[in-house]
């Protein structure tokens, strides 16, 4: 890597944000927006005028984590089934999934081969999980599965557990399903009656913009206090053919990817179970052709193991030139709350000083140099990343309005659109 970058510190903590005089680099992003009541708009990044509306279900705007665009403006709701909410009536069903094609919208079966799941529980429990994604050009769907089949007592207690799963690759309605990857666990034993807390299954990542030339599994044990990571794998599709290949080691929290799966930023996890929420250390790792560079140390960098607060990057992406990586560091802290000590804390007025000081400027954007991640080319306190707009600049959301800000020169650009958080912001 090779690139000449200006340490800066910029603030977004003041109440207005000045407009830019400075245009829109080429090669932008597409821009969308999640709002109310129920429409996602698309927006000119150079003039901010709307370019397009499209209706939703107004559900979505409670679970915008679970919608997926494109970069052709198509766009995919699968809804999380583990997100509760407080009336279930108002959620969009979660046996479905909702697809703008581009020209109208479509309701389609999350499980269109139910009876043939129907039929395999004559012998044993079957149960699935079931995740779609849209393709990065446009033709086609995926669909990312395990299934379940569980051998009960008669007490109903789990016994054992034949897992596999199947990756799929369907038309743009869905149908005409081909299996480009899967895997089947050997039978496993369920040791304390329930088969997660022991047995393995699997766990998928594909990039934001959609399914191109590759995505990951992850071979993963949930646990019932703590998870295990096995193996992971980067599934890819070369001169039309998918293969897999392991990688050298299991990633817990896959962030962000390149083309190919060559450059890989992901996420070592707390771990903190049981009412705690700092038991362990979270880190953030480069992985790029064999390197191993961490990015993020919160022990190293905030020495904070005497109190109950984690400091953590709750999200990171690479740049499209692969120079740089944008941080966003959150903490488990609520406002209002009491830092109490960790599990095994002493009392260390210094350090609690200190974390104060630092749960100030929360949540906070960082742009980091890949091959040097002391060095810091961007600093935003009280900022939420969204993504890159363009190779050269970051899109963040500070004081509920959009703002982009060159990493090398500083420049800024406010939009003049107002939302109320980065989760319901499309970058593609």
């Amino acid at each position: 890597m090779r690139a000449k970058f200006w340490s800066m510190v910029c603030s977004l903590s003041g109440v207005a944000l000045s407009v830019s005089f400075a245009s829109a680099p080429e090669s932008e992003m597409r821009l969308w927006v999640l709002q109310e009541p129920g429409q996602v708009v698309e927006y000119d990044t150079s003039t901010w005028a709307v370019i397009n509306r499209v209706k939703v279900p107004v559900e979505f705007i409670k679970d915008p984590g679970s919608l997926q665009i494109n970069r052709n403006g198509q766009m995919l709701f699968c809804a999380d089934p583990q997100i509760q909410f407080g009336n279930p009536e108002q959620h969009f069903p979660a046996d479905k999934v909702w697809l703008w094609n581009g020209q109208s919208a479509e309701i389609l079966d999350r499980f269109p081969d139910e009876k043939e799941t129907a039929a395999a529980r004559k012998n044993a429990a079957v149960e699935r999980s079931r995740w779609w994604a849209l393709s990065s050009d446009g033709r086609h769907l995926y669909w990312f599965e395990d299934e379940f089949r569980i051998v009960r007592n008669v007490d109903g207690a789990d016994v054992s557990v034949s897992t596999s799963y199947r990756v799929c690759e369907t038309d743009l309605n869905g149908g005409q399903p081909t299996q480009i990857a899967g895997f089947s666990f050997p039978i496993c034993q369920c040791e304390t009656g329930a088969c997660s807390e022991t047995c393995p299954e699997a766990g998928f990542w594909f990039p934001d913009h959609g399914v191109d030339d590759f995505f990951i599994v992850n071979h993963w044990i949930p646990g019932q206090i703590g998870t295990t990571y096995q193996s992971s794998l980067v599934c890819q599709r070369t001169g039309g053919k998918w293969t897999s290949r392991k990688l050298p080691q299991a990633l817990q929290d896959v962030q962000d990817a390149t083309r190919e799966g060559t450059t890989i930023v992901h996420r070592i996890l707390d771990g903190g179970c049981c009412g705690w929420e700092n038991e362990g250390n979270d880190q953030t790792i480069l992985d790029h052709n064999g390197n191993h560079t961490i990015l993020f140390d919160e022990h190293r960098r905030y020495a904070s193991v005497n109190y109950d607060v984690s400091l953590f990057t709750s999200k990171a992406r690479i740049s499209p030139d692969g120079l740089f990586v944008a941080i966003n560091i959150s903490s488990t802290w609520l406002p209002g709350t009491e830092i109490r000590l960790s599990d095994e804390g002493k009392p260390n007025p210094n350090e609690l000083a200190r974390i104060r000081r630092n749960l100030a400027g929360l949540p906070t954007v960082e742009v980091i140099l890949g091959e040097d991640p002391s060095s810091r080319s961007v600093v935003l306190p009280h900022a939420t990343l969204v993504g890159w707009l363009n190779q050269r600049e970051i899109l963040v959301v500070g004081n509920g309005a959009l703002e982009a800000i060159d990493v090398r020169s500083g420049a800024r650009r406010t939009f003049p659109i107002r939302v109320a958080k980065e989760s319901t912001v499309f970058l593609r």
